[in-house]
């Protein structure tokens, strides 16, 4: 068992607050963990698994919980802090290594968003002209596929679209970033 599971195990068994805060670079909460539950500091995932699923244990990581809650909840938003960190750090050495990659490397992002933009431009033309057609030619058939293809259209440009999006809203997040510290470009 890793981290993951223990965390999964937490949960399990009714203490989300502890599985969030319990992370393999969180010395302290897992030395908190394990000093209640009466095991070694370096107990490895599975051995505070197997000892929280015990029903006095159990009673021991409520109270720890309960007790530690404001702490718990801190750590857990620090631990995904430095894992937002980690993430930003890598893609701040693609962007600095961008300058020595092709344009397949740094380019399929820019590609995918005005592949998704004239799709949608090219579905929502077509959808118009077939329920024009239709109602210009009173074929009613036609006119009962139109809901379809447009779901069917939207459900296949969804997957690029929301991959648009996310580097949008990640996009603005940098240039806000860097307004506020003043190298704005």
């Amino acid at each position: 068992m890793d981290w993951k599971g223990l965390r999964d195990t937490l949960v399990k068994v009714g203490l989300p607050v502890l599985a969030n805060a319990v992370a393999p670079g969180s010395v302290a909460i897992v030395s908190l963990v394990t000093n209640a539950l009466g095991l070694s500091p370096s107990a490895t995932p599975d051995e505070i698994a197997a000892a929280a699923t015990n029903p006095d244990n159990l009673v021991k990581l409520r109270e720890l919980q309960d007790r530690h809650e404001e702490i718990l909840v801190k750590a857990a938003y620090d631990a995904e802090n430095a894992a937002l960190a980690a993430v930003n750090q890598t893609m701040q050495s693609e962007a600095a290594n961008a300058a020595h990659e092709n344009w397949w490397q740094t380019g399929w992002r820019p590609f995918n968003g005005y592949v998704v933009g004239l799709g949608s431009l090219v579905a929502t033309a077509l959808v118009c002209w077939l329920m024009y057609a239709a109602v210009k030619t009173g074929n009613t058939n036609a006119l009962q596929f139109i809901p379809a293809l447009a779901f069917n259209i939207g459900l296949i440009l969804s997957i690029p679209g929301a991959a648009v999006g996310i580097t949008a809203w990640h996009r603005g997040v940098l240039q806000r970033e860097q307004a506020k510290n003043g190298d704005a470009k």
